[in-house]
């Protein structure tokens, strides 16, 4: 594998190309199929080590050429949107004053300081990218589950306590197996109930 200046990523110049030719958001996927060939250069033949371990390697080298390009970008007044499905450039946004807005900052900032940390792609093996992918997956999964516990407690979004109490308490008032309700029904709305009120 060749040297890598963490200051410096070689692949910031042709990412750069590619995106100022698009017209659209183009996505990660997208970006690394286009750039396989100076991705394998940069880590050198695939000699059939671990796949996810050379997936992973490659996926942080693209992350860190797109954070370094967000930093010196946005001194120059232009904005680089980075997310998974959609990366492009444009006019820095106006600043989001919600909290929704802080939160999305808030991630938007521990995944940017994550790939700007060479010590991440420096020290991945193997085994480390396995306990990635699981503990990704377990998130994923938890997605999941609080999503189907919204819809079973016929929420839309993540409620404040209170609502999640009051929905709670309606719903299980309706569907309680002692007033005639549906004993199944009810241990879903129970566990959703316990689900959620771990997370607000």
């Amino acid at each position: 594998m060749e040297s890598i200046d963490p200051l410096d990523n070689p692949l910031r110049l042709a990412v750069l190309d590619l995106l100022r030719q698009q017209a659209a958001p183009v996505s990660e996927h997208q970006l690394m199929s286009a750039l396989t060939e100076e991705l394998d250069a940069l880590l050198g033949p695939d000699t059939g080590d671990d796949l996810n371990l050379r997936l992973f390697r490659k996926h942080f080298l693209l992350m860190n050429a797109l954070y370094q390009l967000q930093c010196s970008l946005a001194e120059e007044g232009v904005w680089l949107a980075i997310s998974a499905l959609s990366i492009s450039l444009g006019p820095r946004p106006p600043a989001r004053a919600s909290e929704e807005g802080a939160l999305t900052r808030a991630g938007d900032e521990s995944l940017r300081q994550y790939y700007l940390d060479w010590h991440h792609f420096q020290q991945a093996d193997a085994e480390s990218v396995a306990e990635l992918l699981a503990s990704f997956w377990l998130r994923y999964r938890g997605q999941d589950r609080q999503q189907q516990a919204l819809e079973w407690l016929q929420l839309e979004a993540l409620p404040s306590a209170e609502e999640l109490t009051a929905a709670y308490r309606r719903l299980a008032a309706r569907h309680h197996p002692d007033r005639g309700g549906d004993a199944a029904r009810f241990v879903e709305i129970r566990e959703a109930y316990e689900l959620l009120r771990h997370v607000v």
